[in-house]
This record gives structure tokens, sequence and C-alpha cells, in this order.
């Protein structure tokens, strides 16, 4: 069978090699209904049948196979013709002149400061842009760091020279990625550092917990012969468990084979935020159903209401701060900045910002120490009244509102992890032409401890 090269990207070319595959497709299959149709007329003989079986079933397999090979190139060259295409060398030269255009535009914004400056699109030169996209083409399939430096090494001065004014900040920008949609997505700091995280290995499994500390001892009679009597077993077994999350990310096959970045590596980046996005707002609101249960959807910590009926003052926050027993170790204060913004900006009856850097604890710790703003935290409206000569400055929410919370963490919440992030390339699901990618992590989140925390709540 003829080998037929389906890569060029000329409509002539590409006409003709459909023709060439058509009336080979169609060969193929009339070669296969004629070998058939030998077959079924020697089966009056079965001496015949068994001695040619083995040979026309190999011979009949093999014409299968090439009529499938050929179907598939057929296919291939109608997605190249539906794909769109320059006709004339016009075409072809405008269309190349409009990319390297684009690309030395990139390039003069990216490196001027001066909002005013003009680009000139005559200046722009046509042969760099050529040597470019050879030199980018040739170091895009490098395998590792070493092939990349051996193939750097290879190129053509002209190359060189290209890619180092194709250079920003001391980096290769290839055309390919030169004009890669930007985000501006903001990621919301997490709570996971502060959790008591470890590893476990089962699905479910308990752990001991002494229930109350104040039942197993006390003073006593000197006279009397035996000790406290406890109202419950001291020594109690929770049982808790992890949970699955799973992901799934498709990509089509062109794109994993034409991509000029590392897609694995971005889908790996992007699963994991994923993942931080979620697991950090099961961790607070988790119903316990299928995920964690979170420590605010579980009530874990005593309320402690404000003074004043759909208000809260600085009195409310700067008593709260130590409602936690200090006796707890490390009390942090994790707040929506938001909220935080609010505090910060009342003022007294004489104008002054009531807060400052430090002075919102006695004890001179700055806010940074003390106070975790998180924008997983539960969001409020909040009406700032300032103070004035007969008023005392308060913020207005909707009653229940949550303004803080604050515990030691690693006591009261825990985060058992039986299975970290991982990644496998899945079945087909969606067609031939696209890959799967799953990612499975196995973790959880139980509340524990209820006294080593508090939450402020308007009343």
């Amino acid at each position: 069978m003829a080998n037929i090269n389906v890569t060029e990207h000329t409509p002539e070319i590409l006409v003709q090699k459909l023709d060439e595959i058509d009336g080979l497709l169609r060969s193929s299959k009339d070669d296969t209904q004629r070998r058939f149709a030998e077959f079924k007329a020697s089966s009056a003989d079965k001496k015949a049948v068994d001695d040619l079986a083995d040979s026309v079933a190999r011979r009949f397999a093999d014409a299968v196979q090439r009529t499938q090979d050929l179907s598939l190139a057929l296919n291939d060259v109608k997605r190249q013709l539906d794909s769109p295409l320059y006709g004339t060398d016009a075409q072809v030269s405008d269309a190349e002149r409009k990319a390297a255009v684009d690309h030395e535009r990139t390039l003069f914004t990216a490196r001027n400061e001066d909002p005013g400056a003009i680009f000139d699109e005559k200046r722009v030169d046509l042969a760099r842009y050529r040597h470019l996209k050879s030199a980018t083409r040739k170091l895009i399939v490098a395998a590792n760091e070493l092939d990349f430096q051996h193939r750097n090494s290879m190129l053509s001065q002209e190359e060189k020279k290209a890619l180092a004014m194709a250079m920003i900040d001391g980096s290769y920008f290839l055309p390919e990625v030169q004009q890669i949609i930007r985000d501006c997505f903001l990621e919301p700091a997490g709570l996971f550092d502060l959790y008591d995280s470890f590893a476990v290995s089962k699905m479910s499994f308990m752990y001991p917990f002494i229930r109350d500390h104040a039942m197993l001892g006390g003073y006593v009679c000197s006279d009397d012969c035996g000790t406290v009597q406890a109202a419950n077993v001291n020594l109690q077994f929770r049982q808790e468990q992890v949970y699955d999350w799973r992901g799934t990310f498709c990509v089509t096959t062109r794109v994993l084979s034409d991509s000029a970045i590392d897609i694995l590596a971005l889908m790996a980046r992007e699963m994991a935020l994923a993942k931080r996005m979620t697991s950090n707002q099961a961790w607070i609101n988790g119903d316990g159903v299928k995920q964690p249960k979170g420590w605010l959807a579980a009530n874990l910590f005593p309320v402690v209401k404000t003074a004043t009926d759909g208000a809260f003052t600085a009195a409310d926050l700067r008593s709260f701060l130590y409602r936690v027993p200090p006796e707890y170790g490390n009390i942090q204060v994790v707040m929506h900045p938001n909220t935080l913004a609010a505090v910060m900006s009342m003022t007294s009856s004489l104008g002054e910002f009531m807060f400052g850097e430090g002075e919102l604890f006695p004890d001179l710790n700055t806010l940074s120490n003390r106070i975790r703003l998180s924008r997983y935290m539960p969001e409020v409206d909040w009406t700032v009244t300032q103070g004035g000569s007969s008023t005392t400055a308060q913020i207005s929410a909707p009653a229940g509102s949550l303004v803080a919370a604050a515990a030691n963490w690693k006591r009261a919440y825990m985060v058992p992890t039986l299975l970290p992030m991982m990644m496998r390339q899945g079945y087909q699901v969606l067609g031939p032409w696209c890959a799967q990618y799953h990612f499975w992590s196995q973790d959880g989140g139980a509340p524990v401890c209820s006294e080593a925390g508090a939450v402020l709540q308007v009343a």
C-alpha cells in the first residue's frame, strides 16, 4: 500500500491526496468483497475450505485493517479541508505578515512603559519572524533540559538572534503563546495550615477522646475509701471518615499535540487550585453529606452575642478577642476581609480612627499575626455609623451575621488525609479525539473541640 503524506496544507495537494485515498479505499473494499466471494464459492469442497480457511481469513483481516487505516487517513484530510486555508500565495503572505505584526506589537507593548508610544507596523521584519518560528518549532519538541540545550546550540545565527530579540524580562515568549489569555482570578486565602492535619490509613478510623477532664479526679474527704465517681466513661472513641474528591479535565488530542505549553502541568496546577477552593469551602460550610462537616455548619463553637441588637461596636470586638481561653495556646482570629475593612474604618467622635496597626490588641500584636483574612468566610453587607458628639461608632448588620471566629484551630478542627491528589489518564468518554485526565484525593474534616474557640454574632 502506498504511503500517503497528509501533512501538506495547500488546497491543491489536499484535494489530490483526497482523490488518491478515496480510490484506494474503493479498491480495498472491492478486493475484500472479491476474496470473500471466492471463499464462498469454494465452500462446496470441504477439503479446499479447510486448506484455505486460515489463509483467506488472514488476507481478509489484512484487507479490513487497510480499509480502516484508509478511512482514518481520509477523515484526517477532511478535517484539514474543513480548517481555514489560504488559496493563493498572496493570501499566505498576508496572513504571515499579519501574524508578524501582532507578534511585534505584543513585544512593543510589553517593553514600553510609555502609554503614548506609537507602534510602527512598517518597521516589522518579516524575515526575523520566520526565523523565530523556525527556532521555536525546533525547541518545542525538546524532551528535557539537556535536549533543549543541544537543540538550542544547533540553531542558526539568524534563529538565535530572533529568539534573543523576542525575550521579555529574560524569558522566551513563543509566538504560539504570545496572545495567551490571562485571567485576574483571585484565590482566597485558605485556612488549611491552621487545622490539625495528619495522614490516616483507612477510609474510616477511630480516635480516643477524653470527654471531661474534670471528672477524672478531684478532692474528696480523707475518711472516704473511694475516689471521685465519673458520671460517664471518661475515655471515649469517636469515629470519623475521609471522603472522595474527584475532578476531570478534558482536552482534545490535537491540543495536546500542538500546544506550545506544558498542558499536563497546567492541568495539575489548575486542578490543585480547584481542590483548594472546594475543600476550604467544605471545611467551613460543609454539610457532612459526601463531604467534610464544616466547623461553622456544625455550630462547633459557643456563640458570643453583641451587646446591641443588629449592630456591633468596637467594645464588642475587643472583648470577644479574649473570650477564648488563652490557656488553649495560639488563638487565631478569622474574619472576612470586608469585615475587617469596616472595623478599621470606624472613627471616634473626634474623627480619629478607633483602631490602627497594633491598637486592636492590648498586647500590641500586629493584625497580620493575630487575624487571618479569608474570603471563604461568609460575607454580609455592613453599614458603618461613625461616632458623633452623642453617638458611638457601630457597624449595623442583620441579626445572626458572623463577625469573626477565634480558636486554637489545631485543637478545634482536624483534617485527615488518606490519599493526596493523584492524576491518571482515563478512558475515552466523549469520543476518540478527546483525552480525559482524572484527579482523585481522599481527605476529610471534622470538628473536635468546641471549647477551643468561639464565634461572634450580631444579636
